[in-house]
């Protein structure tokens, strides 16, 4: 496993939000004509509606949804987050969705204000047989943390807005991950790589504000599983001359 520091993504910063990119994803071909779009809710004790371009879209979503995929054409967006009307914002961003994936996370930034994290989703297809896990840290009052592999420490450093992938042969591996200021461990368990899907999961910040309590949110998606390139036809050989 390795960290994917993060790549331009075309996502504007609004009324002070902050907003990390991710990954560029999807092979090469024409740029996508819609992207699906995953809205997760990481801080507690509120619950919200998702707007777009002012009309409600996601209504009563609640800490630890996942709520998605919303296919929209490639566009600006102006997304926000409220409790009452589109127009009595918590928080407010906009998107411009210029890749297949994304997920966009209400989280806690590490002074432990509001904040809207947007991350590309890795939305390659898998080879047949393999599958992929991307962890993304979305957890601010946590700050860096160490993520371990089957017992092997694979990312010492993972910061706040950043991820990590996994993938490879269908497999289960455990995964454990720990904070760096004072190695408290945060999450652990098994994780299962499942052919042609992407588990996404992403660290939230936990009830009560401590930083060393987590959540996590997971949902898949499904990339599918690549076709092998048709293999070019073996070339005639060449018809026999006979000469007299």
């Amino acid at each position: 496993m390795s960290r994917i520091r993060p790549l331009l993504l075309a996502v504007v910063v609004a009324l002070g939000v902050l907003v990390v990119p991710g990954t560029a994803s999807g092979a090469d071909g024409p740029p996508p004509t819609t992207a699906q779009v995953w809205v997760v809710h990481g801080v507690p004790g509120v619950t919200v509606d998702v707007c777009v371009d002012g009309t409600v879209v996601i209504e009563d979503l609640e800490y630890l949804d996942a709520a998605g995929p919303l296919t929209v054409p490639v566009a600006t967006y102006e997304l926000a987050l409220t409790t009452s009307t589109c127009d009595s914002e918590i928080y407010l961003t906009e998107v411009d969705t210029t890749e297949p994936y994304y997920a966009l996370v209400a989280t806690l930034d590490p002074s432990s204000n509001l904040d809207v994290l947007a991350f590309g989703v890795c939305g390659n297809c898998t080879p047949a047989g393999n599958g992929q896990f991307q962890a993304l840290h979305a957890a601010g009052p946590t700050g860096p943390v160490t993520v371990t592999v089957d017992g092997t420490p694979a990312d010492t450093d993972l910061g706040y807005g950043e991820y990590a992938n996994v993938d490879g042969p269908v497999r289960t591996f455990a995964l454990s991950v720990t904070r760096n200021a004072g190695g408290a461990s945060l999450l652990s368990g098994p994780v299962t790589l499942i052919e042609g899907v992407n588990l996404v999961s992403v660290i939230v910040p936990g009830v009560g504000g401590d930083p060393d309590v987590v959540a996590a949110v997971a949902f898949p998606v499904a990339v599918g599983v690549c076709t092998p390139p048709t293999p070019e036809p073996d070339p005639e050989p060449p018809a026999p001359r006979f000469t007299g």
